[in-house]
């Protein structure tokens, strides 16, 4: 681990925790006993869920067994992240945390429930549902159906003589900053009553209209007439709109390809099923999703799913678009057409296309997926407080400039701090519900990533450690070997003579 990232982790982690955590590890137990499974649920069913965490064909060659030395750091790191997890769960129940579960290189090292919430529990996602757009919109690009720069007035014609709208291109949309209303008043944006009944979150907003109060029976279409508020691309404004309107042309798109005869008859949640949900191990999951009376899926806010499955979409991500299949690993979305979903916007260098990136200057990297329109406006006011900070302040740099970049975050973010966090350089995925309530705006994510990267950074020296001690008994073995290669040359030598 890098030193940034040593000062990162000494930012975010207060020292009480770092002395927990550090405890925590010196007696960690072994990384199953700290899983809390449905008691409901057989073994049977349990252990095929684990199994598609990290899917292997039943056809594929056996893998090598790993020496004992190799072995034992797995297992030493996998504890070291179980004790994280149970102080990083601990944090997470007191804001009314339901689940919180840890993979590390596809595989689960830490999980826990709250009661009554189980393994086996489908959860709201809320707006952490925005994050499978991105990644349908890769896989639609990587099969020729769309372009990142399409204007989508070619698709959606009724666009095409506005002088704004028509400029408007696919990336704009998926990074939030095509210039349209957010809508929420009109569109929703917490995914309907069920969702919001299921995290406390369907209460009227201080527009004096619920989330699913509004009359509108056609989300796609009614995207279509949505006013604009700012030019194309010159502002971030977190809203259902662009994922309603994207929506309406992706849909058009396949019915177009259907025609021309390069699909087969398959709808937007087919497409979705196909592209991204199976690869996924999820495969029909979108049956559980919400949906407008006119049968469209709810992409703002709209998915159900369990900890475990979300956790499976989040390493899907974490391999670049690549799953396990007989022979070897197989592509199922190109990765350097997938990376485009995490490069940060013009508009909102927190955000890339459907995903939260968050950074070390910023309070709260995702206000906007988590609260009522009241509490947006606070986090709104205190990140226009950091951003008057001197940055050198808030990243922790002696001397300012910008926060170190070597930690890379992809976040998934819902109402109630429903969290997907996925970390590319790290192995880990991690999964957080809860519930949303007044006080939850408090809750911060550091708390969640801090211990598990501490426990990952103390086992990464204690590798270190092992790694140099080998090497320099590798090294005096060479030696002499080569001393006595030397001595027994030179006697052959003398023999001869």
């Amino acid at each position: 681990m890098t030193s940034g990232m040593t000062s990162w982790m000494t930012r975010v982690a207060p020292a009480s925790l770092l002395l927990a955590v550090l405890a925590a590890c010196a007696e960690a137990p072994p990384a199953g006993a700290a899983r809390q499974e449905d008691p409901s649920a057989s073994s049977a069913e349990v252990a095929s869920i684990d199994d598609v965490v990290s899917p292997r064909a039943p056809t594929d060659p056996p893998r090598a067994e790993p020496d004992a030395a190799r072995s034992e750091s797995v297992e030493d790191r996998r504890a070291a992240l179980a004790a994280a997890g149970e102080v990083a769960a601990e944090y997470s129940r007191r804001f009314k945390g339901h689940a919180l579960l840890v993979l590390l290189d596809g595989e689960i090292v830490y999980e826990r429930y709250e009661a009554p919430w189980t393994a086996t529990s489908r959860h709201p996602l809320a707006s952490g549902t925005k994050s499978f757009v991105g990644v349908l919109a890769a896989a639609a690009v990587e099969d020729g159906l769309i372009t990142w720069e399409q204007p989508v007035a070619e698709v959606i014609t009724e666009w095409r003589d506005d002088p704004r709208k028509s400029r408007i291109t696919v990336r704009q949309l998926l990074e939030l900053s095509s210039g349209l209303d957010p809508a929420d008043s009109t569109l929703g944006s917490r995914g309907g009553g069920l969702i919001g009944r299921m995290i406390g979150a369907d209460r009227p907003s201080r527009r004096g209209a619920s989330s699913d109060a509004a009359p509108v029976r056609d989300k796609f279409a009614a995207s279509i007439e949505v006013p604009m508020r700012d030019e194309p691309g010159a502002r971030f404004r977190y809203g259902p709109s662009h994922f309603f309107a994207f929506g309406e042309m992706l849909e058009r798109v396949l019915a177009d390809a259907r025609s021309e005869g390069r699909l087969e008859d398959e709808s937007l949640e087919a497409y979705l099923d196909r592209r991204v949900l199976a690869p996924s191990g999820l495969g029909g999951a979108s049956r559980s999703w919400g949906r407008d009376r006119a049968g469209n899926l709810n992409l703002p806010g709209g998915a159900r799913l369990t900890a475990r499955e979300w956790a499976r979409f989040g390493e899907f991500v974490r391999r670049g678009g690549r799953v396990d299949a007989e022979g070897g690993e197989v592509s199922a979305i190109d990765e350097e057409v997938l990376l485009r979903c995490f490069e940060p916007s013009a508009a909102n260098p927190a955000y890339g296309l459907t995903w939260w990136l968050p950074r070390a200057d910023a309070v709260e990297a995702a206000p906007e997926a988590d609260g009522s329109i009241g509490e947006r406006v606070v986090a709104r006011g205190l990140q226009r407080q950091v951003s008057q900070v001197p940055r050198g302040a808030v990243s922790g740099r002696a001397g300012g400039g910008d926060p170190d970049p070597s930690l890379r975050i992809w976040m998934a973010a819902g109402l109630g701090k429903q969290r997907l966090h996925v970390l590319p350089d790290h192995g880990l995925v991690v999964v957080r519900f809860g519930e949303s309530f007044a006080g939850v705006q408090r809750f911060d994510d550091r708390q969640i990533l801090g211990p598990l990267l501490e426990a990952l950074e103390v086992e990464a020296e204690v590798e270190a450690e092992v790694e140099a001690e080998v090497e320099a008994e590798v090294e005096a073995e060479v030696e002499g070997a080569v001393e006595l290669g030397v001595e027994s040359g030179a006697g052959e030598a003398t023999t001869e003579e």
